[in-house]
């Protein structure tokens, strides 16, 4: 249940954040046996002035681009079918391309990004990773893949919109400067309405439940806490 509520809060959070930069398809069906692609994004022409606002996860929507969230550590078999969903819509574009008569270039073809909080070395070695910068793991350049590690991020303001979507401490710490950020900022709806929520507001709304012991948080299981709304779950 918890893996579920981490999936509809990410997909409809990441929505939210990426519309005003282009369009978004969350559960795109791919083709073969039926797949579902978490978030599909596809950026809009031109400059926007709002991809600087989102900083690094800005920075992730200058092509098209499949994002595939996951609340516990991305596992290999998980890796393998974000994969092969990649490769698959990049098929079934070829094909259409073909058919067109036109050709796509490298540069056109949707890139894959798997925000996990931690991945370990191995598994990390195991894919041909490197590091492009702090928390960042790239694969070789054929297979457009790369690897957010939400909890290497270093905690600035250009990685403040991914660190929210990561467990634990680190998400605690983004609340807090999600909490500190302009009032004048809008929020994604799923955060809170307007006025500004709270810290513990922005909890609940992410799916946290903020105690009032001892300053630990516990994970409330109940659909109640995130109320999303038009997504069908479908596992990755």
């Amino acid at each position: 249940m918890t893996r579920f509520i981490h999936d509809q809060f990410a997909k409809q959070y990441l929505s939210e954040l990426l519309s005003p930069l282009g369009t978004v398809e969350a559960n795109k069906e791919v083709s073969s046996e039926v797949r579902y692609i978490d978030l599909f994004f596809t950026p809009f022409d031109g400059e926007n002035p709002r991809r600087d606002e989102l900083g690094l996860l800005g920075r992730l929507t200058n092509t098209p681009a499949l994002f595939e969230p996951f609340r516990n550590p991305v596992s290999k078999n998980e890796i393998r079918t974000c994969l092969l969903k990649l490769l698959t819509l990049q098929q079934e574009w070829e094909r259409q391309a073909n058919r067109n008569q036109a050709r796509i270039s490298e540069d056109q073809l949707p890139r894959l990004w798997i925000l996990t909080p931690t991945a370990s070395a191995n598994l990390l070695e195991s894919c041909n990773a490197v590091a492009n910068e702090a928390g960042i793991y790239f694969c070789g350049d054929i297979f457009k893949t790369a690897f957010i590690v939400i909890h290497q991020l270093p905690v600035t303001p250009e990685t403040l919109w991914l660190r929210l979507l990561g467990r634990g401490s680190v998400q605690r710490q983004a609340v807090l400067e999600l909490e500190a950020l302009s009032p004048d900022l809008p929020l994604p709806k799923i955060l809170g309405l307007k006025p500004r929520p709270s810290r513990t507001a922005l909890y609940y709304n992410i799916g946290v439940r903020v105690t009032s012991n001892v300053g630990r948080t516990t994970t409330n299981l109940t659909n109640s806490i995130v109320k999303v709304r038009g997504f069908q779950h479908n596992p990755c």
